[in-house]
Order: C-alpha cells, then structure tokens, then sequence
C-alpha cells in the first residue's frame, strides 16, 4: 500500500467490501460527484432564472419603489442566496448517501 492509498490517523483501513475501496477516499469521491451533478442543474436554473427576470423586469418597472427594474445588487444577491440554498441542499443529502452502508444497500435493495 503505498502513501495515497492509506487511510488518514483514526480511520479503519479496511476496505469497504462492495467498492474496494478505502471509506475516506469512497466518501471524498462520493461528496465530489453529487456536488458536481446536483450543481448543474441548480447553476443553469439559475442562469436562466436572472434571463427570464432580466427580461421581464421591464413589464413590473411600474411597481418597483427605491429600486430600478434592474438592479445588479439585487440580482447578484437573489443568485447568490438560491445557488447557497442548492448547495446546502445537495450537501446534506450527499452526507446522508456517504452514512450508507452499501452492503445494506444493496441487500434491501428489491
């Protein structure tokens, strides 16, 4: 076993018996790939959310007050809010897919 291979100090060097494969490393790699899978979607909604509210910021200009219809602090800050709610969202439920025993998994599994 080389260095990249060991465990880090207080983790169990044996390998998780569907994947090969040492937790730590199994569970870095998981949190890795549904980040970047759950970001997609969250990122292009919201590209096309400040699309969309570009575009029709013009029809409700009449009802805005203390603001212009588009209003760059505003939109950066909405983004902003919802990609860390997304983000917040696809962590937590990585977090709960690494607990996993996958044994388990796949013995429930019908």
């Amino acid at each position: 076993m080389d260095q990249s291979e060991a465990p880090a100090y207080g983790e169990s060097r044996r390998p998780t018996a569907t994947l090969g494969s040492y937790r730590h490393r199994v569970t870095s790699r998981l949190y890795r790939e549904l980040l970047t899978e759950g970001l997609r979607p969250v990122l292009g909604g919201t590209a096309l959310g400040i699309a969309v509210a570009f575009a029709v910021a013009r029809l409700f200009s009449a009802l805005l007050v203390g603001v212009t219809a588009t209003d760059a602090m505003t939109f950066v800050t909405v983004a902003v809010v919802l990609t860390g709610i997304g983000f917040l969202a696809i962590w937590l439920a990585a977090g709960r897919v690494a607990r996993l025993n996958s044994l388990d998994a796949l013995r429930t599994e019908q």
